[in-house]
Formats: structure tokens, C-alpha cells, sequence
């Protein structure tokens, strides 16, 4: 049976559509929020979902199929490539068992500081005063350095 045209209720997606692409039989859409739904384009009275998933972390802007798979572009720049065929119902139920045996959810106490060093090397007593009690409960420290031009030279000439 050839794939009709037809028309996308636009409204189903609430938190909004970036992308679409049109993939055999299917519509996948991609949403601002980063996932992928895949319609079957048969039905396009009920617009049956087939799948759909988490994709990437930010919205997709961009989505391409070719040679059995559909390529994304995420905001941030990353590029992922899924098989536009869909998996097997055992395959899939496979993932899921895996998945609620590996990925644990847990909150991760962070510390996130930004830190002007200007065009300065900056000294370790320095990155302590900075860090100081406020890091002991910390189990992950992000430092984003701001610097000027002397000191990126500085690091290029001592590596």
C-alpha cells in the first residue's frame, strides 16, 4: 500500500515541534523538548504513535533520513543517528528490563562557581579560598574559568 500525504494535527504536541521528517511509511517529529515521536503515516485519521523517546537533552533542530536511518541534530550541536526501522516487541521489552537493572536515579550534591582570573595564573590559594567550605559537601566541583588572553598563551606554552 503507497504512503499517502496527509495532515499533521499539530496541536497533539503541546510542548511543540522543531522538526519533521517524513521516513517510509512514518512522520517523525521532533519536539522542542528534545524527544522523538514516530507516527504511522497510514493512519492519518488517528495518527498512531509507533514510538517515541528522549532524544537529546535540548530542542532537535534538525532531522535527515538516509540509507536505513534518520539522522538529528540537537541545539547544542550534537548529531545522533537511529534506525528508522522499528525494533522488535521483544527487543524492546529486552531494553526496558536492562535499563531498570542499570540506571540508578540519584540527586549528586554539586558546585558550580565561575571564577574571573582575568589575564592572571591563578594560584592555588587562591582556588581554595575560592572553593573553601563550600565544596566539602560537594561530590562534583564545575570551575568555569574566565580568562584573558596572557594566560591562555600561558597554558599553550606550558603544555
Amino acid at each position: 500500500m503507497p504512503c499517502l500525504p496527509h495532515l499533521l494535527h499539530v496541536s497533539a504536541f503541546k510542548c511543540g515541534i522543531s522538526t519533521l521528517e517524513s521516513v517510509g511509511c512514518t512522520i517523525w517529529v521532533g519536539g522542542r523538548d528534545g524527544r522523538i515521536w514516530v507516527l504511522d503515516s497510514q493512519t492519518p485519521s488517528t495518527q498512531k504513535l509507533l514510538r517515541s523517546w528522549q532524544a537529546h537533552v535540548f530542542p532537535i533542530k534538525s532531522m535527515r533520513a538516509s540509507a536505513g536511518l534518520v539522522y538529528t541534530l540537537g541545539a547544542d550541536g550534537s548529531v545522533k543517528a537511529w534506525s528508522a526501522a522499528a525494533p522488535d516487541a521483544a527487543v524492546t521489552a529486552g531494553w526496558r528490563a536492562a535499563k531498570a537493572q542499570c540506571v540508578v536515579e540519584k540527586r549528586v550534591p554539586v558546585l558550580a562557581v565561575t571564577w574571573n582570573v582575568n589575564e592572571d595564573r591563578p594560584e592555588r590559594a587562591a582556588l581554595h579560598v575560592l572553593l573553601g567550605e563550600r565544596s566539602k559537601g560537594a561530590q562534583l566541583v564545575m570551575i568555569g574559568l574566565q580568562v584573558g588572553g596572557v594566560f591562555v598563551q600561558v597554558l599553550q606554552e606550558s603544555s
